[in-house]
């Protein structure tokens, strides 16, 4: 199963890496084991049999409700009376919907639905068992369906707050993967995976990535602390632009490095959103903001309007993205990694994109596309990819790069993470993302001699390009 996930950088003092350090399991497993195994510090946990794996324990979803609790009360905490946050709340959410028929009583009534006449507590299962519900048939969880939704749940499940959007993902996971001997077997398996770390057997249950411990540390705080519920606050919004522009525009400039961890990685995918998004170079409109970088954001939703060109002749950077409208009410860019291609064994037109949500690169088929012609209509591209492609057949994948394959796997952990974890940003993390991968690229280009040099005067970051990533990995994996 495809899960979006964050992961830990690579570790140069250990000698081994877990296959599964990607992905949330052990954050999963232990939401099914509750009790001490919700515990930060519990890092001795055994070996999982599959009798420990039966059902999400009431004490977890009652940990889980708590937390949310309290992550909406801090957000209303002082912001106006409870009438004028419910207004609020219902504007942000006819917004979201964009729909004359969705109007104020609706959006009352899914507040109702999840938050109860008390108008404080979270009730997290009652959305839980709606996903569930509809990605089962005749009994049977449709994985493929709820991981292909995983973006549409997860930006819905902000109502809820945003570190317990991530919780509820995981819960999500967890419940499906138990409904399925298979699932259930394979997740038991990847947790009791035993590796050498620090010279010492660990099993993958005890060694959490930096997203594991964040949520079991916010899970752990939030119990801690008496919450004192005012009844008087309503939800956060399923779009929070206050809360995000509190949170990007904290960061101080400075310049900070990107180029094998991912931490390092993520500190910088911050700041650039922050630099995007700073009011201060932002020109408003009644429908658009315009930067001074010359990009459009949608003044409505927040979304960046698609234009590769300027990426072309701002920074150099050959750059093609791709929607497939799978989600009518979201409308989400992907990276072209390798542009259209026939596979000849099936006889289909294929691209092969990244997802700012998720973890690696995957091959997407181009439905009810027969020719090259019929591919490239599919996706957003600038001539300078188009150049690339057409009459070079590139792509910026170094998977297949035979001097970058030994660190593949420090690689996809540091450039090719899940740094999206918002609802608007789609386009531009893939930007970040192709700069990355476009700094790897052999040889000199255009980017690499010029982009790159404007890519940090804008953003404040410092873009390793291939020759000092190589030497950083080289560094790092020497005995």
């Amino acid at each position: 199963m495809d899960e979006s996930r964050v992961v830990r950088a690579e570790n140069p003092q250990s000698k081994e890496v877990f296959s599964t350090t990607n992905l949330r399991i052990a954050l999963q497993t232990r939401l099914i084991l509750g009790e001490d195994a919700l515990k930060l510090d519990k890092i001795n946990l055994g070996k999982v049999a599959p009798e420990q794996l039966s059902e999400i324990k009431p004490e977890t979803i009652g940990k889980i409700n708590r937390a949310s609790t309290k992550e909406r009360s801090d957000y209303w905490q002082g912001k106006g009376t409870f009438d004028q946050q419910l207004k609020s709340w219902c504007d942000s959410m006819i917004k979201y919907y964009n729909d004359p028929r969705f109007t104020e009583k609706e959006a009352l009534e899914i507040y109702h639905h999840y938050f109860g006449e008390n108008k404080s507590e979270s009730n997290i299962n009652i959305y839980a068992d709606e996903v569930i519900a509809n990605h089962t048939q005749n009994g049977k969880i449709n994985f493929d369906q709820l991981n292909q939704n995983l973006p549409k749940i997860i930006k819905m499940a902000h109502i809820f707050g945003g570190n317990s959007s991530e919780i509820i993902e995981d819960l999500i996971l967890a419940r499906a993967k138990l409904s399925d001997p298979a699932k259930k077997q394979e997740l038991i398996d990847q947790v009791n995976e035993e590796k050498t770390i620090d010279d010492s057997p660990t099993l993958r249950i005890n060694y959490l990535n930096p997203d594991e411990e964040r949520l079991l540390k916010w899970l752990d705080q939030n119990e801690q602390v008496e919450i004192k519920t005012n009844k008087s606050e309503p939800s956060p919004p399923v779009v929070i632009q206050e809360k995000l522009t509190k949170k990007i525009f904290n960061i101080e400039a400075q310049d900070i490095d990107f180029s094998v961890s991912y931490e390092q990685n993520r500190k910088a995918a911050d700041q650039f959103i922050a630099v995007l998004r700073d009011p201060k170079h932002l020109k408003t409109s009644p429908t658009y903001l315009f930067h001074d970088y010359g990009f459009v954001f949608d003044g409505n939703n927040g979304g960046t309007i698609d234009n590769p060109e300027l990426l072309a002749t701002r920074y150099h950077l050959p750059f093609a993205t791709y929607s497939n409208h799978l989600i009518p009410e979201v409308s989400h860019s992907n990276l072209v990694i390798r542009g259209p291609h026939f596979d000849p064994q099936d006889s289909r037109w294929k691209i092969t994109i990244y997802n700012p949500y998720q973890l690696d690169i995957k091959e997407e088929t181009l439905e009810n596309v027969h020719n090259q012609q019929e591919a490239l209509a599919k996706i957003s591209y600038n001539k300078l990819w188009g150049k690339e492609y057409l009459i070079n057949n590139e792509d910026i994948s170094f998977v297949n790069d035979p001097e970058l394959r030994p660190y593949l796997d420090a690689l996809v952990n540091a450039k090719l993470a899940p740094f999206q974890r918002d609802m608007i940003n789609c386009y531009p993390y893939c930007f970040f993302v192709g700069s990355m991968l476009n700094a790897l690229k052999p040889g000199q280009t255009d980017f690499k001699t010029q982009g790159i040099t404007q890519f940090s005067k804008d953003y404040q970051l410092d873009l390793a390009d291939r020759d000092e990533v190589l030497k950083r990995l080289r560094q790092h994996t020497q005995p």
